[in-house]
C-alpha cells in the first residue's frame, strides 16, 4: 500500500545537468497531492512542456478525465496513463469532495514501443489495487524523493524502469491468469478457440456463443485476455503448430492448414513474425526455439 507520510504531501521535479539522452527512461517528476481547488485543470492539448508521460493514481475522491470526447470519473484504484502534450483533459471537479492521488511524470527516451503497448492493451484507464507491486515502486519511487536517497541519473532512470516494467507485467499477467480468474464469457470463448481453432472462426461466431454484441465481446475478451481475438486464434494455432513441426513428419503446408490457416505461404509469415524464424528451421532445430514446447507470451 501506498505509505502516507504525515506533512510531506509535495512534488518533486528532476533534472540532471550531466544529460538523460543516454538513459532509456527518466524521472522528471513524482508526487502526492490532495486537491480541493477548482482551478486544478491541466489541458494537454494546450500545454508546452517536453514531449514526457504521465501516471496519475487515485487514492481517494475523485477527479475527471476527458479524453476521445469521452469524461470519464477516476475513482479510487484507477489511473490514467497519459502523454504529454497530448489529446486530453483532466482536472478536479467540485461535485467532489477532494482528489487525493499519486502521479509520476518521465521522459520515455527509447522505452515508448513499451508504453504505447500498455495503452493499447488497457486503454487510458488502469484500474489496479493500492496493494499492487506497481503502487509499491510508485512509492519507493516518491520516498526515494523524500529522503533524496535519488541522487543521480543512473538511480532515476532504473527507479522509473522498474516501474514501467511493472505496469507492464501486471497488465500482461491477465493472459496467464488462471480461466477462473476470466469471466464467464471468455473461459467459454477460449474453450470455443481451443477446440476449433482448425475451423475459420469468426468474431460473430464468438460473440454469438457467449451471447454479447460483437464490440462489447471484443472490448471484454482484450480487457481480460490482453490480446484480442484474433490475436488469440493465431497464438493457439502457432502454438499447436509447434507440436505437429516437433511431433510429426507432416509437411509445412499441411500443418498450416491442419491448424487453420488458408494456405503455407501464410502460416509461414506469421509463424516467422510470431516465433521469429521460419517452420523450416524450427524443425531442424537450428533455432534456440526448437527446444521442447514453445509458449507464446
Amino acid at each position: 500500500m501506498f505509505k502516507k507520510m504525515r506533512g510531506q504531501q509535495h512534488s518533486y521535479g528532476f533534472r540532471f545537468i550531466e544529460g538523460v539522452s543516454d538513459m532509456p527512461v527518466q524521472l522528471r517528476s513524482v508526487g502526492w497531492e490532495i486537491q480541493t481547488y477548482q482551478g486544478y485543470n491541466w489541458d494537454g492539448r494546450n500545454r508546452k512542456d517536453p514531449d514526457s508521460c504521465l501516471f496519475q493514481y487515485t487514492l481517494s475522491g475523485a477527479g475527471r478525465l476527458e479524453i476521445d470526447g469521452v469524461v470519464h470519473k477516476i475513482s479510487p484504484g484507477e489511473a490514467f496513463l497519459v502523454n504529454i502534450p497530448g489529446d486530453h483533459h483532466y482536472y478536479y471537479s467540485d461535485n467532489d469532495t477532494h482528489w487525493e492521488f499519486i502521479y509520476l511524470t518521465f521522459f520515455e527516451n527509447n522505452l515508448m514501443p513499451k508504453w504505447r503497448e500498455l495503452q493499447k492493451q488497457c486503454g487510458h484507464i488502469l484500474k489496479i489495487n493500492t496493494d499492487s507491486p506497481v503502487i509499491k515502486k510508485l512509492n519507493q519511487i516518491y520516498e526515494g524523493a523524500v529522503k533524496e536517497t535519488i541522487t543521480d541519473k543512473f538511480i532515476a532512470s532504473s527507479l522509473v524502469y522498474a516501474f514501467v516494467m511493472e505496469c507492464y507485467r501486471t497488465v500482461n499477467a491477465s493472459l496467464y491468469a488462471p480461466p477462473e480468474q476470466k469471466p464467464a464469457p471468455i473461459v467459454t470463448a477460449i474453450r470455443y478457440i481451443e477446440k476449433y481453432f482448425s475451423e475459420d472462426i469468426r468474431l460473430e461466431d464468438l460473440a454469438c456463443e457467449v451471447r454479447l454484441s460483437k464490440y462489447h465481446f471484443a472490448r471484454l475478451f482484450s480487457k481480460s485476455v490482453g490480446l484480442s481475438p484474433a490475436q488469440y486464434i493465431r497464438k493457439v494455432r502457432i502454438e499447436k503448430a509447434v507440436q505437429l513441426l516437433n511431433q510429426t513428419e507432416h509437411s509445412v503446408e499441411q500443418i498450416g492448414r491442419s491448424v487453420g490457416f488458408s494456405n503455407g505461404n501464410y502460416f509461414c509469415k506469421v509463424f516467422r513474425k510470431m516465433v521469429g524464424t521460419s517452420p523450416e528451421r524450427f524443425r531442424e532445430g537450428k533455432d534456440i526455439y526448437s527446444v521442447g514446447e514453445l509458449k507464446l507470451r
